[in-house]
């Protein structure tokens, strides 16, 4: 059997750190340890990016290239090296991504720094990744046909070779939303430990809900959990939200073009820092003609003239009550809110997370908007693996 060997430097919250080992035998310069903690921030946010700016060309390219990449014959993620030069077009916007979270003054390990990047599309198409490999296809699975089940990023190849006892996290997870369809994204300020253990660090834990919005952008800690429960929206409302008319003297070209436009599309970026996940890698080259080049510009997701920053509504659950908040947590006249008791499933085991959820609160809210919760009882989750 042959014998792997990692090397693997973990602060004290259980992220991968800059020794600065091989800078040091260059320089001869002492080896220090530092946290980058200090300059990256790893709360849960949403932004409004300049997305929505981008021509109806640009964007359907974007959703072309999209479809491209959830190939079942693909790889399921890709990697670009935070000096890479990109070449294509989601690669430029996965390295915009890096370039707004992490800023230029944080030391890190240049070679072993990047962005694991990939796309989720419900409906699956024909020939992406949960049409082709049959996700989803038992009766009632309706968070696999039109959501995303409940998960932790992680290195997934390590954690297979380790027999499930090795978790290693990015650290920041993202989502950036191309269409404005379907379920929302969940993150659970829940997270595990080395080996995958749930850790149950206080007993009031917080969440948020974030609804797509064409060009909204999510961020949060690489280490929660989170999923997009289909059950959060109303009954049949994804099936509607797909739906278009077709008009009769149209060809088929354009109907695939509607087609894609209706869907919940995302493009994942996962930022690594000084650490590469394994085999995880570039986009391959042979498939790299398929896919749009240049189509950005010099267009800046980010451009902080005319990106914003989206408020959300806070909801406080204690002792099985629901009470709205202003964005300071400060009650706003006591307004109760009604909660509905939710249960999901987690990992192969018959494990669950279940929580208290504001679901008629969280059903009206409008396009592209987020709720805060805040479980002050905490909330019921026995898992030890995603």
């Amino acid at each position: 059997m042959e014998e792997l060997t990692i090397s693997l430097a973990l602060d004290g919250h259980g992220r991968t750190k800059y020794t600065d080992e091989t800078e040091a035998k260059a320089t001869k310069r002492p080896k220090i340890n530092e946290d980058v903690d200090c300059a990256i921030n790893y709360s849960t946010r949403t932004s409004k990016t300049n997305i929505v700016e981008l021509s109806d060309e640009v964007l359907d390219n974007l959703l072309f290239d999209a479809e491209i990449c959830d190939c079942a014959l693909l790889p399921r993620t890709f990697w670009v090296n935070a000096g890479d030069e990109p070449r294509c077009s989601l690669e430029k916007l996965a390295l915009q991504v890096f370039g707004e979270h992490v800023p230029p003054g944080v030391r890190i390990d240049k070679e072993n720094s990047g962005v694991e990047w990939w796309v989720q599309i419900r409906p699956s198409p024909p020939a992406g990744r949960y049409s082709m490999l049959g996700c989803g296809d038992d009766e009632g699975d309706e968070t696999a046909r039109s959501g995303i089940t409940w998960h932790f990023d992680k290195d997934e190849d390590l954690r297979v070779m380790m027999d499930g006892s090795m978790w290693v996290h990015p650290h920041l997870s993202t989502v950036t939303y191309l269409t404005s369809i379907g379920a929302p994204t969940m993150v659970v300020e829940k997270r595990v430990d080395l080996s995958g253990q749930i850790l149950n660090e206080t007993s009031s834990v917080c969440g948020s809900v974030s609804w797509p919005r064409k060009g909204k952008h999510l961020v949060f800690d690489g280490r929660f959990l989170h999923a997009a429960p289909t059950d959060l929206l109303e009954e049949g409302a994804f099936d509607e939200q797909c739906k278009f008319d077709t008009p009769i003297d149209i060809s088929e070209k354009e109907r695939k073009v509607l087609m894609r436009r209706h869907r919940r599309v995302t493009l994942l970026v996962n930022i690594w820092l000084n650490y590469k996940p394994f085999n995880v890698n570039a986009f391959p080259d042979t498939m790299l003609d398929k896919l749009s080049k240049d189509m950005l510009g010099d267009a800046n997701l980010f451009d902080d003239s005319k990106s914003s920053k989206t408020c959300g509504k806070v909801v406080v659950v204690k002792d099985g009550k629901g009470t709205l908040a202003c964005s300071d947590h400060v009650t706003q006249k006591d307004e109760t809110i009604a909660l509905t008791k939710m249960s999901w499933p987690m990992g192969r085991d018959n494990e669950t997370i279940e929580a208290l959820m504001p679901l008629e609160l969280i059903r009206k809210c409008d396009e592209g908007s987020d709720v805060i919760i805040e479980w002050e009882n905490g909330l019921s989750l026995s898992a030890s693996h995603a």
